[in-house]
């Protein structure tokens, strides 16, 4: 099975160092695992990317996977950015006022998970901002904000689901 997951670091709350501060998995639509970053749970997790299944994320190669480097992971088994799949599905979403010098030429708004999600998922309606604090929370040895971990499931469940969808349309 495909492993989709997605990561959250400090910067989702205010924060500057891109400290990992969860990862959240899903199995399923509908379905999501959200971890804390925290030492009770660094080892399950890096052997969660040791495994050989395929991994999807959404902007992995450019975000994730260096983050997960960072904090030391080893990252086996073959990875998906799926927004690089939404690109290949609509390479007219790119307009001369988008930023042209990357990769693929990648829009900043029509490539967002959000985005690709109303296409799909009409009725799985707006998360980004619903679930996003509003306040400077800082880091701790507890767990997170409710929001956070609610945001986190939300994100990987669009990635699960969007994978298999993306991977029918490429076929």
């Amino acid at each position: 099975l495909p492993i989709p997951y997605d990561i959250e670091t400090d910067e989702l709350l205010g924060g500057k160092t891109g400290r990992i501060i969860q990862i959240q998995f899903s199995t399923g639509p509908g379905e999501a695992t959200v971890v804390p970053y925290t030492d009770l749970y660094i080892d399950l997790l890096k052997k969660i990317f040791l495994l050989p299944n395929e991994k999807w994320d959404w902007n992995g190669r450019l975000f994730d996977r260096i983050r997960l480097r960072q904090h030391g992971f080893e990252l086996r088994g073959e990875f998906h950015d799926l927004m690089n799949a939404w690109a290949h599905l609509q390479p007219n979403f790119v307009s001369s006022k988008d930023v042209t010098d990357d990769e693929k030429a990648i829009p900043s708004r029509l490539m967002r998970l959000q985005a690709c999600m109303s296409f799909y998922y009409p009725n799985f309606g707006p998360w980004k901002a619903a679930y996003r604090p509003a306040w400077d929370w800082r880091w701790a040895r507890q767990q997170l904000p409710l929001p956070v971990r609610l945001y986190g499931a939300k994100d990987v469940d669009a990635t699960c689901r969007l994978g298999h969808k993306l991977f029918v349309d490429l076929r």
